[in-house]
């Protein structure tokens, strides 16, 4: 009996020691569940904070001043961490999102924190919910280096110390510039800092030159009239051009393919590259007449918001989601005045690369546009701003987005 007795008592304490376990296995497998959870909240956090972060970060490239900037940044964040959800629940951008712009480093930097996440098991441990959040970090950072660029370079702009005499920085119909000994010339810079004169600087006046219209082409720097100086070469007027390429690229027709098509391969600041002589309409012309079949109706419209930097004046009637979209939305490079290229100096450095767009060519000085270049023609773009980069480097109008943290 003694023995029945002994296997009974230990049968009974073996049954408690397996329910005690069994109560420690569960609670550990739902913590598991729990943490599993919290771990893909946290994950739907950061992807809500980069997505704000890069939204936010986008308000850098509108070059609308720094105070427009700052508000239009925690706007865009805020507007774009609102359509993500945590545990099922859409962010509140009011009481869960915080936005801190840093501006001279063009940095946003966004948190999302949700105060009360509900747990299930871990309530067997007086726990009910807990905190989840994440950061992120992105910047509106200076490129060095574009793609699709169109192998039509141009002149930046400069400060005219003798053909400029109201001072206004602006070609104005009555002026006839040209680059003499004495006139100024600096790159864009973000800074601004004088003597920066290119074009979106604001020494260019208001609204640093958005929708300036300017010619991508002179007549007067092309056949029977072209203008020339004592050494034989073009002289330096806005509107001064040049075809150049990649390396590798022959003038036709990769010249005439880099204008119908992207170019993938990148073109880079501060690089030299060839030119290549001859006629934009004998050698391109094909190709910019179907870029404007391919968006013909698309015009510039002085009083027009555009949708994207809620800037006064932009391109509609475009066939395109985006008019950023048309072929006629070309990344053009600038240059330095001082080092254009001559018949000694064959090859094209850029300081900048920016963005245009192709309004049309014109004999009569750009009340009618049409399709055709000709030698007789002008061909006429506004500038729109800064071009999408394609990588690092500083001092320039291509921007990329980016996240750093």
């Amino acid at each position: 009996m003694r023995k029945v007795k002994a296997t009974r008592s230990r049968r009974g304490g073996t049954l408690v020691l397996v329910a005690v376990s069994m109560v420690a296995l569960l609670g550990m497998a739902g913590m598991v569940i729990d943490i599993g959870m919290l771990l893909k909240v946290r994950g739907e956090a950061q992807r809500a904070a980069d997505a704000a972060a890069l939204g936010g970060a986008s308000a850098f490239l509108l070059s609308i001043g720094r105070a427009a900037e700052s508000t239009q940044v925690v706007t865009r964040a805020r507007q774009l961490a609102d359509t993500n959800y945590m545990a099922g629940q859409r962010i509140d951008s009011l009481s869960e999102v915080t936005v801190t712009v840093i501006y001279d480093s063009q940095k946003v930097r966004v948190k999302v924190r949700r105060a009360v996440v509900p747990v299930w098991f871990a309530r067997i441990f007086g726990m009910d919910a807990f905190p989840v959040g994440a950061e992120a970090a992105a910047v509106a950072d200076t490129a060095g280096s574009a793609v699709c660029t169109k192998p039509i370079a141009i002149l930046d702009i400069w400060d005219d110390k003798d053909d400029d005499p109201n001072n206004n920085h602006l070609v104005d119909p009555s002026e006839d510039w040209e680059w003499d000994p004495g006139d100024v010339y600096g790159r864009y810079d973000a800074s601004f800092t004088p003597p920066q004169t290119g074009y979106g600087t604001d020494l260019r006046g208001a609204s640093r030159d958005w929708g300036r219209q300017l010619f991508l082409r002179d007549q007067g720097n092309s056949g029977a009239t072209q203008c020339l100086d004592a050494n034989g070469n073009k002289c330096l007027r806005p509107g001064y051009w040049a075809l150049w390429g990649l390396p590798g690229e022959v003038k036709t027709p990769d010249i005439r393919a880099a204008m119908a098509t992207c170019r993938t391969n990148s073109a880079f600041v501060d690089t030299a590259y060839q030119i290549h002589t001859g006629e934009i309409s004998s050698v391109v012309g094909k190709p910019i007449e179907a870029m404007w079949d391919a968006d013909q109706t698309a015009q510039w419209d002085p009083s027009a918001i555009d949708p994207v930097t809620g800037r006064t004046g932009s391109i509609v009637s475009f066939d395109f989601p985006d008019w950023r979209q048309s072929p006629r939305a070309w990344i053009m490079g600038l240059f330095d005045p001082a080092v254009a290229p001559t018949t000694v100096n064959t090859t094209i450095t850029f300081n900048n690369f920016a963005l245009f767009f192709f309004e049309g060519c014109s004999k009569d000085g750009g009340v009618t546009l049409e399709k055709k270049c000709t030698p007789q023609h002008d061909l006429y773009g506004r500038y729109m701003g800064l071009a999408q980069g394609s990588g690092p480097g500083g001092g320039t109008l291509t921007r990329i987005l980016r996240l750093v943290e």
